[in-house]
């Protein structure tokens, strides 16, 4: 058994992969043990998923469908309230719903003065439509992207060779492992 990224022995690797991370609700789709080395697993969470999942797409997307992390914990949205200039963050908990708050570093006395001087008010909280064309997005469907051509070998004997020494994946590899795009 290699890893479909480095391409070393992963026989001795201990971890499954997540092709959709845990932290976007994902308990199901896994590669075995050893399709991706321990290594590049560690890596792959690390530089490819939580950049992405820490983007304003990736947060927005997980606090409006309220998957919680490996922690339980649902990540907040920022927004901002007009009226008193201030950054606001978004929280929602299973056990006590939502709840909004100044954000770090702001003022949060101004915040409250102004929500008790008028009746109403405005909170815009923004939501992306669709994750942004760039390089970490690109990097996280091409790691998605390979895992899935992998899973559908799973069961197939001897094709975890055919995915490791196809040739034509080797620029798709190297961009996703080491993030080195051939053309900027």
């Amino acid at each position: 058994m290699r890893c479909i990224f480095c391409k070393t022995n992963s026989g001795a690797s201990n971890s499954v992969e997540h092709i959709i991370p845990e932290s976007l609700g994902n308990n199901e789709h896994v590669l075995p043990v050893g399709w991706v080395c321990d290594a590049c697993n560690n890596y792959l969470s690390r530089e490819v998923e939580k950049p992405f999942l820490d983007s304003p797409y990736g947060r927005y997307s997980r606090f409006s469908m309220r998957v919680p992390n490996k922690k339980g914990r649902v990540p907040y949205a920022v927004g901002f309230h007009p009226q008193s200039q201030t950054k606001i963050d978004l929280f929602y908990s299973a056990d006590d719903g939502f709840s909004v708050g100044a954000a770090e570093g702001e003022d949060e006395s101004r915040w409250v003065a102004s929500l008790h001087s008028r009746m109403s008010g405005t909170l815009y909280i923004p939501s992306p439509d669709l994750p942004p064309a760039d390089y970490t997005t690109s990097r996280f469907i091409g790691k998605v992207a390979l895992e899935v051509l992998a899973h559908r070998c799973v069961e197939i004997p001897g094709l975890n060779d055919e995915v490791v020494d196809k040739p034509e994946l080797d620029e798709l590899r190297r961009y996703v492992r080491i993030g080195a795009p051939k053309f900027v």
